[in-house]
């Protein structure tokens, strides 16, 4: 467990902070003046109701310049576009879950308690996202990025299941 001091006075620099870290710590980030905010691995933010979604949504009230970066935006469904957004720009898909609700999903499952998008909607939402998600490719990049290998030396279980994830690419 690290001991992690946040300057509240200084001005410039950077905290690059785990969603950990950013959860159990809320309230003195809340006291930062922040310039800019970038999630990096943003589909950690999809779950409307986690304290990590929350958290980000009353952070997103005291930030002009708000970025989120995933690889995987979208696991399941368009539905967890929603909390993302929320936190970038909340007038694309709306700040209050019943509104967007409403607009785009409809009920299924078990007694109607789970969503999914209504086919009919999917266009509308592409539109209204299409302004502020970007994607970039190996084909966007001028020069590719170097590699370097670090050996990093791993024993027991850990050694087992790098091995397996090196073989079969499942761990």
């Amino acid at each position: 467990r690290w001991n992690v001091h946040l300057e509240l006075e200084k001005e410039d620099g950077v905290n690059v902070l785990g969603y950990e870290f950013f959860r159990n710590n809320i309230k003195k980030i809340l006291k930062i003046k922040w310039d800019m905010v970038i999630f990096d691995e943003s589909q950690g933010l999809k779950d409307r109701g986690s304290k990590q979604s929350r958290a980000a949504r009353r952070l997103r009230l005291l930030v002009k310049r708000r970025l989120i970066l995933s690889g995987t935006p979208i696991d399941d469904s368009p539905i967890d576009m929603w909390a993302q957004l929320r936190f970038v720009n909340p007038s694309i898909l709306s700040d209050v879950w019943d509104d967007f609700d409403a607009r785009f999903l409809r009920p299924t499952g078990f007694m109607g308690y789970a969503r999914e998008m209504r086919p009919e909607r999917i266009g509308e939402f592409l539109r209204l996202i299409a302004p502020v998600c970007f994607r970039l490719t190996i084909d966007d990049i001028q020069q590719p990025p170097e590699f370097i290998v670090v050996p990093v030396y791993l024993f027991g279980h850990q050694r087992r299941v790098y091995e397996q994830m090196h073989e079969t690419g499942i761990a």
